[in-house]
């Protein structure tokens, strides 16, 4: 079992790698069989849960081909055994509009041996919603009837 002094470090490095988009250093961090879960009727909550490396990794590249500047920066870390809270704020840039991101976030993640087993993402989905909702394609015209 890995000691809370240790896994507040991993935390640390884990938010740096992501900031940084370190993806080696990303997939080091991450158990083989990963899964995460984004909040529900989230922007990146289609594939939920996300399972293994690359599939969570792709939930950050997604976010990378979205936004101009998107950042994930932790405020407070709660350790408990091998389960980690995590409070902080994403900020960002939406690419094509600039609308400004400023929304809270807490993450809930659950390490093995210092990996991350699994993830659960709670957030103001309201604010990701009104940055794309005039991004988004219309869908098909409503049929008369």
């Amino acid at each position: 079992m890995v000691v809370a002094q240790d896994l507040t470090q991993t935390v640390k490095s884990f938010y740096a790698a992501m900031a940084r988009r370190d993806y080696p250093a990303l997939r080091d961090a991450l158990d083989a069989r990963v899964e995460w879960n984004s909040a529900e009727n989230f922007l990146y909550a289609e594939h939920n849960p996300y399972v293994g490396v690359e599939m969570v990794l792709g939930i950050l590249r997604q976010i990378d081909d979205d936004w101009d500047t998107f950042a994930i920066r932790p405020e407070e870390t709660f350790v408990a055994g091998e389960t980690v809270i995590v409070r902080g704020r994403y900020r960002g840039k939406l690419k094509g509009t600039g609308f400004g991101l400023d929304a809270e976030f807490v993450h809930v993640l659950h390490f093995r041996d210092g990996r991350l087993l699994t993830g659960r993402t709670y957030t103001d989905t309201a604010q990701f919603r009104d940055a794309v909702k005039h991004l988004r394609r219309p869908g098909p015209p409503e049929r008369a009837g």
